[in-house]
Protein backbone atom coordinates (compact mmCIF):
# COMPACT_ATOMS: atom_id res chain seq x y z
CA UNK A 1 0.00 0.00 0.00
CA UNK A 2 1.61 3.31 -1.15
CA UNK A 3 2.18 6.16 1.57
CA UNK A 4 0.16 9.11 2.00
CA UNK A 5 2.77 10.90 0.46
CA UNK A 6 3.36 8.39 -2.51
CA UNK A 7 -0.36 9.34 -3.34
CA UNK A 8 -1.48 12.30 -5.48
CA UNK A 9 -5.21 13.66 -5.97
CA UNK A 10 -5.95 13.76 -9.38
CA UNK A 11 -9.57 15.85 -10.82
CA UNK A 12 -11.39 14.11 -13.79
CA UNK A 13 -13.59 15.54 -15.87
CA UNK A 14 -15.94 13.07 -17.84
CA UNK A 15 -18.75 14.61 -20.23
CA UNK A 16 -20.86 12.67 -23.16
CA UNK A 17 -20.82 14.33 -26.41
CA UNK A 18 -22.18 12.98 -29.97
CA UNK A 19 -21.83 9.19 -28.60
CA UNK A 20 -18.72 9.50 -27.45
CA UNK A 21 -17.64 9.20 -24.02
CA UNK A 22 -14.68 11.77 -23.21
CA UNK A 23 -12.21 12.46 -20.12
CA UNK A 24 -10.13 14.95 -19.41
CA UNK A 25 -7.40 15.26 -16.38
CA UNK A 26 -7.95 19.14 -15.02
CA UNK A 27 -4.41 18.87 -13.59
CA UNK A 28 -2.70 17.24 -16.41
CA UNK A 29 -4.77 17.99 -19.13
CA UNK A 30 -4.74 14.66 -20.75
CA UNK A 31 -7.93 13.77 -22.66
CA UNK A 32 -9.41 10.94 -23.95
CA UNK A 33 -12.36 9.79 -25.71
CA UNK A 34 -13.96 5.93 -26.24
CA UNK A 35 -17.09 4.68 -27.70
CA UNK A 36 -18.74 3.95 -23.67
CA UNK A 37 -17.07 4.77 -20.19
CA UNK A 38 -15.03 1.69 -19.30
CA UNK A 39 -13.24 2.81 -22.40
CA UNK A 40 -12.61 5.86 -21.95
CA UNK A 41 -11.33 5.22 -18.14
CA UNK A 42 -8.92 2.52 -19.45
CA UNK A 43 -7.40 4.85 -22.21
CA UNK A 44 -6.93 7.82 -19.79
CA UNK A 45 -5.66 5.15 -16.91
CA UNK A 46 -3.08 4.36 -19.69
CA UNK A 47 -2.52 8.15 -20.77
CA UNK A 48 -1.87 9.05 -17.82
CA UNK A 49 0.22 6.30 -16.37
CA UNK A 50 2.57 7.02 -19.58
CA UNK A 51 2.74 10.32 -18.61
CA UNK A 52 3.70 9.76 -14.96
CA UNK A 53 6.60 7.39 -15.55
CA UNK A 54 8.23 10.13 -16.79
CA UNK A 55 8.08 11.79 -13.81
CA UNK A 56 10.55 11.27 -11.00
CA UNK A 57 8.85 10.31 -7.47
CA UNK A 58 10.67 13.82 -6.53
CA UNK A 59 8.97 15.90 -9.22
CA UNK A 60 5.83 14.72 -8.79
CA UNK A 61 6.03 15.78 -4.79
CA UNK A 62 7.03 18.85 -6.20
CA UNK A 63 3.99 18.76 -8.18
CA UNK A 64 5.85 19.19 -11.91
CA UNK A 65 3.63 17.06 -13.85
CA UNK A 66 0.66 19.84 -13.35
CA UNK A 67 -0.38 20.96 -16.82
CA UNK A 68 -3.37 22.90 -16.47
CA UNK A 69 -6.41 21.66 -18.60
CA UNK A 70 -7.38 24.64 -20.62
CA UNK A 71 -10.11 26.90 -18.78
CA UNK A 72 -13.09 25.86 -20.60
CA UNK A 73 -12.82 22.26 -19.12
CA UNK A 74 -11.96 23.36 -15.68
CA UNK A 75 -15.11 25.58 -15.74
CA UNK A 76 -17.26 22.90 -16.80
CA UNK A 77 -16.18 20.96 -13.99
CA UNK A 78 -16.59 23.69 -11.61
CA UNK A 79 -19.88 24.55 -12.97
CA UNK A 80 -21.19 20.99 -12.62
CA UNK A 81 -20.20 20.34 -9.18
CA UNK A 82 -21.58 23.41 -8.02
CA UNK A 83 -24.82 22.60 -10.17
CA UNK A 84 -24.83 18.95 -8.73
CA UNK A 85 -24.53 20.23 -5.08
CA UNK A 86 -27.21 22.88 -5.32
CA UNK A 87 -30.08 21.24 -7.14
CA UNK A 88 -28.74 17.51 -6.94
CA UNK A 89 -28.43 17.43 -10.61
CA UNK A 90 -27.04 14.31 -12.44
CA UNK A 91 -26.37 14.56 -16.16
CA UNK A 92 -24.56 13.71 -18.36
CA UNK A 93 -21.36 15.32 -16.38
CA UNK A 94 -19.38 13.08 -14.37
CA UNK A 95 -16.03 12.99 -11.95
CA UNK A 96 -13.63 11.07 -9.99
CA UNK A 97 -10.97 11.24 -8.17
CA UNK A 98 -7.66 9.56 -9.57
CA UNK A 99 -4.80 8.42 -7.19
CA UNK A 100 -1.41 7.70 -8.69
CA UNK A 101 0.96 5.21 -7.13
CA UNK A 102 4.19 6.31 -8.13
CA UNK A 103 6.63 2.93 -6.68
CA UNK A 104 4.05 0.87 -9.11
CA UNK A 105 3.03 3.21 -11.83
CA UNK A 106 -0.48 2.44 -10.79
CA UNK A 107 -3.51 4.76 -11.13
CA UNK A 108 -6.74 3.64 -9.30
CA UNK A 109 -9.89 5.70 -9.84
CA UNK A 110 -11.73 6.31 -6.43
Amino acid sequence: MPSKKDQILLRILGYQKDNLFYMINLDTGILVCGKDIEESIAKLKDALTVYFISFSSEEIAQQKYIRKAPIKYRLMFWSTLLKFVAHKFKGALFSYNAEYDSNNHNIKFA
